[in-house]
Formats: C-alpha cells, structure tokens, sequence
C-alpha cells in the first residue's frame, strides 16, 4: 500500500475510531498494512490487553475501516504483543517441562521395577 492508502486509513482512526478509545485511555497503532489490504493493528494504553479488546476490535475498529474503505481495507487483524515478562515465564516453563520429559523417558527406559524386600 502506498503513503495515500495509509493516510485514509489513518483519517479514519482519528476520526471513528481513537476517540472511542481515548475514552478508555487507549490507543490503536497501525503495524502493517498489506497489498492485499489486510490491515493490522495494535491497541495500546489501557486497551493493550483488554479483555473487551476483541469486542473492541470487531465492534468498533473493524467496522469503521471496512464501512469507510471497503475497497482498500479487505480485513483488520488485532496483533496482541507478548511482554518480555510473559516471554520469560513460558520459557522457564518450557525449560522445565523438557527435564521433567528427560527424567520420565530415562526411568521408562529402565523398564518397571520389582520392589526389594
């Protein structure tokens, strides 16, 4: 999409869509615009997160684009960022998980045990 595309998409946030938001003390960012004209977005603020941001999305952000530019935006797809926090919890969790599988795999291989005494 050229530089003109993504200024009416741009007009059309700033007037349906970030007001709403801002009500919320949130935001929406444009992270990609494709050829195709999938369009992807990006809450922030207190919308970052939100458990309504998918109602949000669908009822609000989706609508306007699609009714103002239907035949430049052909979809709006929320991209919800993972924080570094989050990252790291599943990596420990991933790191764990891998022993626990080394530890069962290795007492498997030794076959079942007959109990002494």
């Amino acid at each position: 999409m050229n530089e003109s595309d993504l200024a009416q998409v741009e007009a059309v946030l700033d007037r349906a869509v970030r007001p709403y938001l801002n009500l919320h003390n949130g935001g929406v960012t444009v992270t990609e615009f494709g050829p195709t004209g999938i369009l992807r977005v990006e809450f922030t603020g207190d919308c970052a997160g939100c458990p309504a941001a998918d109602l949000s999305m669908q009822a609000v952000v989706k609508e306007e684009l699609l009714t103002a530019l239907p035949g430049l935006v052909s979809d709006v797809v929320l991209v919800e960022p993972v924080s570094d926090d989050l990252l790291a919890q599943a990596r420990r969790l991933m790191v764990r998980a891998r022993a626990h599988d080394r530890q069962w795999a290795s007492c498997t291989l030794m076959g079942p045990t007959t109990p002494v005494g």
